[in-house]
């Protein structure tokens, strides 16, 4: 709004002419974001520091500030940044992608050795589950056969796999051994005769010279 008074004699009274000059944007018309930007993850960590080109503007738009600031440490996954000018309040948005590259690691169980049990063709076996760690959280791991399965006599190699939350993986195996059952074997019983038969043997064994 443009508000004309006259203040000399307040009296009302006719504009002829005027002028407006108006100049926008003070000079800060442009913001450029750089590219998107995707790195893998640092070893050992779930994220990485990532250093990225600084954003152009118009001198006039001053200093330009950016969040996250170049050189900082991003999480795995796709990070928004938004820069933006001191003057004239222009904003522009890029994506910073960290992308989990690197294994988890597994440990199985020690081999294991068992003994059938008498009338059963198969022993279920109970292991305890293996050892997982990752740079990122969310590791899971899966045995096959599972822990609590039947195994039938003789060695089975059982295969752990871990996986990740970015579907790296990693296996190791252990084996499981069921031995069979062997039954003990009677020892014959021996009437009377056959024991006094069997002591004269012995005792013929140990002296052969007497008679």
């Amino acid at each position: 709004t443009l508000t004309i008074v006259d203040d000399l004699t307040g009296d009302t009274g006719t504009l002829n002419s005027w002028s407006l000059d108006v100049t926008t944007g003070v000079g800060c018309a442009t913001l450029t974001c750089p590219a998107n930007v995707t790195v893998g993850n640092a070893a050992g960590t779930c994220g990485a520091i990532v250093n990225y080109p600084a954003p152009t503007a118009d001198a006039a738009c001053g200093t330009v500030t950016c969040v996250a600031a170049s050189g900082s440490t991003f999480g795995v996954g796709a990070n928004t940044v938004t820069c933006t000018t001191a003057v004239g309040n222009l904003s522009c948005n890029f994506s910073v992608t960290v992308n989990d590259a690197e294994a988890p690691v597994v440990t199985c169980p020690a081999d294991i050795a068992l003994d059938q049990i008498p009338g059963q063709a198969t022993l279920p076996v109970t292991y305890p589950a293996p050892t997982v760690s990752d740079n990122c959280p969310g590791v899971t791991a899966a045995c096959n056969p599972a822990s609590g399965s039947p195994y039938s006599v003789g060695t089975t190699a059982t295969t752990c796999t871990a996986t990740d939350a970015a579907a790296n993986t990693a296996a190791c195996a252990f084996n499981v051994t069921v031995g069979a059952f062997i039954p003990n074997t009677p020892i014959p019983s021996l009437s009377l005769a056959g024991v006094l038969l069997l002591a004269l043997l012995v005792i013929g064994l140990a002296f052969p010279g007497r008679r």
